[in-house]
């Protein structure tokens, strides 16, 4: 990848890999760019969320967790 070139692809929400090869140690090492031009980290993390809820992987725990949190709260205010 070359920033200059690159970092614009796909309106920013693109991420370029390059110079792929293999290692000994760990497979394969790779060059990675991304831009977080547009949406920032957790603008990226709420859309991640938001992929695993509606692609089933991740519901059922979303509202497991929030329905322990609440719990836990009320147990403390008591």
């Amino acid at each position: 990848p070359q920033p200059l070139r690159d970092r614009d692809r796909g309106k920013g929400m693109t991420v370029t890999v390059g110079r792929l090869r293999p290692c000994p140690l760990l497979d394969l090492r790779f060059t990675v760019l991304g831009h977080n031009r547009l949406r920032g980290a957790a603008g990226g993390a709420v859309q991640l969320g938001e992929l695993l809820v509606a692609e089933g992987l991740l519901g059922n725990q979303i509202a497991t967790t929030a329905s322990r949190s609440r719990d836990d709260q009320r147990s403390r205010n008591d």
